[in-house]
């Protein structure tokens, strides 16, 4: 059987702003908690009204509670008309309540703003109010005051003798009923009670129902003195509310607006030292930060600043100073502050292009440096940079809730100096030593008084690869082989065996020679390894002549195109292209073809008599072409290079070529194993703690910042017609 709802709902006729509500009646259904309520409602305006239903259980003394299940002629878009129909269900808004003095009152108005309220804090005097927003902070253990007011658009142009009629609590002039708060973390579940505040106490019931009331202010005494949100010490972190306002119009705050959040406990303070010694602490004389190379046996330590630029191969340490923010108490003064940190980088790819990546945070360990001057700790923190990269070094203090700095202190710094090319040497005989100075200064790009680049360096080929006069520099016959030139697409090959190579192809006999071409280039003093084959990973390089202007052919054993870098032989052994490991000199051996007809007779001969007669057959068009395809190594000619200070995997010789970057800053746990430094490629799988890699291809800096030096030569072919070159047809 369904309990009586024992309330007496006297009707009442409303009198309110246009739109108008007239000839109230309501009447509870018999054997339910369903109240029947029925109205005129006339607006001169004919559009549609917002109607809402209001509950008084204290005679009409008071309206401040809401009857939101209702249905029928209530709500938006309410059309104006006698004989509106709306069914209140009271049970679904408020199990239980029993009363005996209630009244329902019908508002009808246009579509108003909900109401808003704004907060502030009294001060300790209780004289002054500090505006408070969401999310600001209070100290850990500090009182708060907190005092809240709200308006309404409700009461826009409304006269103060309607007002008055409406608005029966005070202050009469606001349009507002009164307030409700929630404190989130109280023990309450609103999917089954209703965790709202000011309450009142339903004798007949045993429990309690939130009502809008004129409650504007909590203290909280955050102090730990009872047990209650409003007497316990707060713990650290954000500390969630809600507030709702009800107005004349019985507009509400909408729920997206009712949230008000505080924070409690203010960051601690991170301070970096940038070419400072630690003042807090005096017996640290130190300046940071600082780095060690890693070549360097005494280990200096090199202070630096910030956005400095430093050396790829060394160790950074830095800094920070970490202090509790005096509003806060503090619940263990022996507890110390520590500092956490992680490292951002940039690189600038070489090739184009950016490529960012970062640590974890370190660990926030026992500071190093206990409590100084003025409540300061300090720690360090350092790690092993890669070179060609921004760094960013976050740092932030943690207090003894586990709260970090959320404005960490910053340094960041550039890692890397780019390598220098000495020079380029042009040797005839590949049997030569070099004469090279290693004393010399760098190169640069169009430097004609560096003692590489004054003059053009003449090489002479003729048929017994002996000089012919005393001084010149001849280069050294290699082998016998064949010029074998495609009759369709014309690419030219100079092979040693001709066997199935004759169909669709002209041959023609030809006599190797080797020039030997070495590059010449230094690392930085401050990153240089100490093997010397470490120093320089790879060469962009390319070898042009005059007469090959799209350098078809291809020279020295690597890639020999300047805009692509070689930066080791893929093969064990490569004889044109050698780096020797006791110096980590590149050597390109380039062979040089030349046809054996043209160095007995001379290019006329080899011409008009031998190409035109004996292979193009008469056709002057096809000797024109046999003759200039087998001459382009002739004349003048130039070795452009570009040095690189990094290297890549899998190309021999093997050298360091990965840099592994870590997930607590530094190395977790674990050393590289013997000969093996922490860029070596092929790391063991039991060294915990790397987070990524990075090839040090993509981290290369490239001498001259790109641009190639430039060394010309001049090879002269002696024929019994004179020396022969290239563009120099008789």
């Amino acid at each position: 059987m369904v309990a009586m709802l024992l309330c007496m709902l006297i009707p009442r006729g409303v009198a309110a702003l246009p739109p108008e509500v007239t000839n109230v009646q309501a009447q509870q259904i018999a054997d339910t908690y369903l109240v029947d309520i029925v109205y005129d409602l006339a607006d001169s305006s004919d559009h549609g009204s917002m109607v809402h239903v209001l509950l008084s259980i204290d005679g009409g003394n008071t309206w401040t509670i809401p009857c939101p299940s209702v249905s029928g002629d209530a709500g938006q878009m309410v059309l104006p008309g006698p004989g509106r129909h709306v069914i209140w269900d009271a049970e679904q808004d408020y199990p239980g309540f029993v009363g005996d003095n209630c009244r329902v009152r019908v508002v009808a108005d246009d579509d108003i703003p909900p109401p808003e309220i704004s907060f502030a804090r009294i001060s300790p005097s209780g004289w002054d109010t500090i505006p408070i927003a969401p999310y600001d902070t209070i100290g850990f253990g500090e009182p708060l005051h907190l005092y809240w007011q709200g308006s309404t658009g409700a009461i826009a142009g409304m006269s103060l003798q309607r007002l008055a009629e409406i608005d029966t609590i005070y202050p009469y002039d606001d349009g507002l009923y009164g307030y409700k708060y929630r404190l989130m973390d109280e023990d309450c579940d609103d999917t089954i009670e209703d965790c709202w505040h000011p309450r009142r106490f339903n004798e007949a019931t045993g429990d309690s129902f939130s009502y809008y009331g004129q409650i504007t202010e909590l203290r909280f005494h955050n102090d730990g003195s009872g047990s209650d949100l409003l007497h316990q010490l707060l713990p650290s972190g954000i500390f969630p509310m809600r507030f709702d306002a009800l107005d004349v119009a019985r507009n509400t705050v909408p729920p997206w607006l009712q949230g008000f959040d505080f924070v409690v406990n203010y960051d601690p303070e991170t301070l970096v030292l940038d070419g400072q010694a630690d003042w807090a602490h005096p017996e640290d004389p130190q300046v940071y930060p600082y780095y060690t190379l890693l070549n360097d046996p005494a280990q200096e330590r090199h202070p630096f600043g910030m956005e400095d630029t430093i050396p790829d191969r060394a160790y950074v340490v830095c800094k920070a100073l970490m202090r509790d923010d005096p509003r806060d108490l503090r619940l263990d003064p022996q507890q110390p502050l520590r500092l956490t940190g992680q490292v951002r980088g940039v690189l600038e790819v070489f090739g184009g292009g950016l490529f960012s990546y970062e640590t974890d945070p370190s660990a926030a360990n026992e500071p190093t440096w206990g409590e100084g001057i003025d409540g300061w700790y300090a720690d360090t923190l350092g790690f092993m940079p890669g070179p060609n990269t921004h760094y960013v070094m976050n740092l932030h203090a943690v207090d003894e809730h586990g709260r970090l700095d959320g404005t960490p202190a910053e340094l960041s710094f550039h890692t890397g100096y780019a390598p220098c090319t000495q020079g380029v040497e042009l040797l005839g005989d590949p049997a030569s030593p070099s004469a090279w100075d290693e004393a010399l200064p760098c190169a640069e790009p169009g430097d004609t008084s560096h003692p590489c680049f004054t003059d053009t360096t003449a090489l002479h080929v003729n048929m017994s690869g002996e000089p012919s006069v005393p001084g010149r520099e001849t280069l050294a016959f290699h082998s016998a082989g064949w010029f074998v030139i495609d009759k369709y697409t014309h690419t030219v090959a100079v092979l040693a065996d001709t066997t199935g190579q004759t169909t669709h192809c002209w041959v023609i006999p030809a006599r190797r020679y080797r020039m030997k071409v070495l590059l010449h280039g230094r690392d930085h003093p401050d990153e240089r390894w100490a093997d010397p084959l470490l120093r320089i990973g790879g060469w962009q390089y390319q070898v042009d002549y005059e007469c090959d202007p799209f350098n078809a052919i291809s020279d020295g054993g690597g890639i020999d195109d300047i805009a692509l870098p070689t930066w080791g032989s893929e093969e064990m052994v490569n004889e044109l292209l050698e780096i020797e490991p006791d110096s980590g000199l590149w050597a390109l051996h380039v062979d040089v073809a030349v046809p054996i007809v043209l160095l007995q007779t001379g290019p006329t001969i080899y011409r008009d008599g031998y190409l035109l007669a004996g292979i193009a057959g008469g056709d002057p068009e096809i000797a024109d072409l046999l003759f200039e395809l087998t001459t382009r190594q002739s004349g003048l000619g130039a070795v452009r290079a570009i040095a690189h200070d990094q290297t890549s995997c899998e190309v021999w010789p093997v050298r360091p070529a990965r840099y592994h970057y870590f997930e607590g800053v530094r190395p977790s746990a674990g050393s590289p194993p013997p000969a093996m430094t922490w860029r070596h490629c092929n790391l063991p799988y039991s060294l915990d703690g790397i987070k990524g890699s990075i090839d040090l291809w993509m981290m290369t800096l490239p001498s001259n910042e790109g641009v190639p030096v430039q060394k010309f030569f001049h090879l002269v072919w002696e024929t019994p017609e004179g020396d022969f070159g290239c563009g120099n047809d008789p």
